[in-house]
């Protein structure tokens, strides 16, 4: 039995038989935590609109320039290793988890909160 994961644990579980006995149409934002609760501890790489646009359609990014790799590093990503991150428009929504690999920032999954 797994106690925990990341920031959820079985004190803050809901039992099954909870959702069973909801009924119908269950008001659910009302009892869930929100999606993004669960990306909470992976780090976050904000972007631009635009940037935001080209990962929500599947297409990577390469920071070439000394601005964007500067960004990188200060986000505190370590450019020679590849790393996970939720890609966020500057709203603070998540758009996707991608990999930054140096400059290039791959999509692994889109998110469509």
């Amino acid at each position: 039995e797994r106690a925990a994961v990341g920031g959820f644990s079985l004190e803050g579980a809901i039992p099954l038989d909870f959702f069973r006995n909801l009924g119908e149409n269950p008001d659910l934002d009302s009892i869930l935590l929100p999606v993004q609760t669960a990306l909470d501890d992976i780090p976050a790489l904000a972007l631009n609109d635009t940037e935001a646009g080209r990962i929500r359609q599947g297409q990577p990014l390469v920071f070439v320039s000394r601005p964007d790799m500067e960004r990188l590093a200060a986000a505190g990503f370590d450019l020679n290793i590849e790393e996970t991150a939720v890609a966020v428009t500057p709203k603070g929504m998540a758009v996707a988890i991608v990999n930054v690999r140096g400059a290039e920032i791959s999509p692994v999954k889109i998110l469509n909160l």
